[in-house]
């Protein structure tokens, strides 16, 4: 691996391309290693080889969010006999690379290059070099410039993940869904369930079900999670509200992408706790969290699921931390009830958030109006076919 490593920067280096080498240590875990993949963006893009005629080998290069339909690849190489590349074939061809880690330099393994259409739009690029813990980054004109594609290929691309309908709550609303044309969609930061590749999926999704959409970033009450992870206090917030606009970077050409089907509009949790009505909403949720022990327990119930319960913590760090998880939901909830009053009534995300289906289920009458009026709908994730 090593080896590889060395040959793509002495490749880089004599074309005298500028790039960057981003390198993480082995002490990352593979969790780790893809929440830190969450800002790459549209930028990442895959190897895909594909065989012709059962003898000509070509790699494709396209971006790591969508996927080739091979229909449309035969298609347009006017050759019905063109077939991708397994992974098991691919294991015996290059053992020593992690799975979907293949760089995208044909050059080096002596294979000609096509690139998909797409790739002219990007203005930057990164790669996997043979490993997740090393990546390299550069303009696209100077990947161009090393690549050297010999085609440009128009051939048909869908999301790499595709998202569906898990649960509905209240149930009642499943089959009305078609009733609404605006919904929120939720993003929670450092999250691996919304590394850009499944974000694309989630916003197809959306963007097929709905004429409006709110999609919000959890930037400031992202602080809590980060103070739950020991990050001191006044530099969790800072951090939360960095991360929260870097979000926006990276993933606005994901929302601009799908403008022309569904109208996207972006805001951050920050820029609605700012307001009298949230401050009014998230007084009344703490005071029935204060006052109501089942809608206390269901919240704490959930942030027992969050809060990781290590040897390490004594009990009133651990106690701490949950506190902190249930005035993260508190303030969250509060968000929401402001959309919801807004006209967003319908509130989309990949995971079930348990005091919503409640509230939803009519077990917690106290709740805002307008929160018991949100149809909760939870999402999930697949990853598409091959390619």
């Amino acid at each position: 691996m090593n080896d590889t490593i060395q040959k793509i920067r002495t490749l880089l280096d004599e074309e005298q391309i500028r790039y960057l080498s981003i390198v993480h240590s082995q002490a990352y875990t593979e969790e780790e290693m893809a929440v830190n993949d969450f800002n790459l963006g549209n930028e990442l893009v895959d190897s895909v080889l594909v065989k012709i005629n059962n003898e000509k080998t070509v790699m494709v290069i396209v971006p790591s969010t969508r996927k080739i339909s091979l229909e449309s690849l035969q298609k347009e190489l006017e050759n019905n006999n063109v077939n991708f590349i397994g992974k098991k074939e691919m294991k015996l061809l290059f053992p020593d690379y992690e799975a979907g880690t293949l760089p995208p330099l044909g050059c080096l393994f002596g294979i000609e290059v096509f690139c998909t259409a797409e790739l002219k739009k990007m203005q930057e690029v990164t790669f996997y070099s043979g490993t997740r813990a090393y990546r390299i980054r550069m303009k696209m004109k100077d990947f161009f410039k090393v690549v050297k594609p010999q085609l440009y290929i128009r051939a048909a691309t869908t999301p790499r993940y595709r998202a569906e309908v898990n649960t509905i709550a209240p149930l009642d609303k499943k089959s009305s869904l078609d009733e609404y044309d605006s919904c929120i969609l939720g993003i929670s930061l450092e999250n691996k369930n919304f590394v850009t590749a499944k974000l694309v999926g989630m916003v197809d999704w959306v963007s097929r079900n709905f004429k409006n959409c709110t999609v919000i970033i959890g930037d400031s009450i992202h602080h809590h999670t980060l103070e739950i992870r020991g990050v001191d206090s006044k530099y969790a917030y800072d951090k939360a509200l960095r991360l929260g606009r870097e979000a926006i970077d990276t993933n606005n050409p994901v929302f601009k992408s799908y403008s022309e089907r569904c109208n996207i509009n972006v805001l951050l949790c920050s820029q609605i706790q700012d307001s009298d009505a949230y401050l009014r909403h998230y007084t009344d949720l703490r005071n029935l969290f204060n006052r109501c022990d089942s809608f206390a327990q269901c919240l704490r119930s959930f942030a027992e699921t969050f809060v990781e319960r290590r040897d390490d913590l004594d009990d009133a760090y651990y106690l701490g931390s949950i506190e902190k998880s249930c005035t993260y939901l508190l303030e969250e909830l509060a968000v929401f009830t402001c959309l919801s009053e807004q006209g967003y009534k319908v509130f989309v995300y990949p995971g079930a958030l348990r005091a919503l289906v409640d509230i939803a289920a009519g077990l917690h009458p106290d709740a805002p109006q307008a929160l018991q009026e949100l149809v909760s709908v939870e999402l999930k994730i697949k990853r598409s076919g091959a390619s």
